[in-house]
């Protein structure tokens, strides 16, 4: 068994389908393995709502067309339902979550920040913890190592970056 070869105080948390709209979260400890699915329209359409013309100012000057957000687009389609989505609503989802994470990774890079980049980087971090962390309180608590196994874009977050809430 694969948790029989961790440290009693370790855990692995390793995500998967994170192009799809429902992120798996797989938490290894020694004892078990428990899987959740964590829907992320509920971030995207946060951090759009608080952030819209800066992440279309990103967009605009830092990535290629396929990666442009449009948020007028986003807005309908977050008012859709997402029951069965077509693999154009797929695709548009993830590439919504994809210029939220490489905006958040271009602010990082900045050596100072204007105070409204500064609120976009603190609010997009905790919201990252939310959907990336929520419900692994009790798991996590005394453990001293964590492993993270990110898939897709999340590979591209810088983990201990994620604000954790107060």
């Amino acid at each position: 068994r694969y948790t029989d070869d961790l440290p009693a105080n370790e855990v692995v948390i390793s995500y998967a389908n994170v192009g799809w709209p429902e992120i798996f979260r797989f938490v290894a400890t020694p004892r078990s393995i428990q899987a959740a699915e964590m829907g992320k329209r509920g971030f995207i359409v946060a951090v759009e709502d608080r952030y819209e013309r800066e992440l279309r100012r990103f967009a605009q000057r830092s990535l290629p067309a396929e990666l442009r957000s449009q948020p007028e687009l986003a807005r309908r389609e977050a008012a859709e339902s997402f029951d069965g989505p077509t693999s154009y609503q797929t695709r548009r989802w993830a590439q919504r979550f994809e210029t939220i994470v490489l905006y958040y990774r271009s602010l990082l890079a900045r050596p100072v920040l204007r105070a409204n980049e500064s609120d976009a980087l603190e609010t997009i971090g905790r919201e990252l913890f939310t959907l990336l962390f929520d419900g692994t309180d009790q798991i996590l608590a005394g453990v001293d190592t964590i492993t993270i196994v990110p898939d897709g874009i999340l590979g591209m977050v810088p983990f201990e970056t994620i604000v954790m809430p107060d």
